[in-house]
């Protein structure tokens, strides 16, 4: 799955939350959620849903839309 940079950044404005205290919210490593928000990396569904949880939103609200 991959994540929406957009989706994801306002996201943690909302929450006023950073880089790294949403992967340690997240129970993350840095690497990891950096990789997907630049798109490098698919991100497994596991993940994406410790980083919707850690800023309370859905998952489907911070993944690309898919049409």
């Amino acid at each position: 799955m991959k994540l929406s940079e957009t989706k994801l950044q306002l996201a943690m404005a909302e929450k006023c939350i950073n880089l790294t205290d949403l992967c340690k919210k997240a129970d993350i490593a840095e690497i990891t959620l950096r990789k997907g928000r630049q798109g490098t990396r698919n991100l497994k569904p596991e993940t994406i849903g410790k980083i919707a949880k850690a800023l309370g939103v859905t998952p489907s609200e911070i993944v690309e839309d898919y049409e």
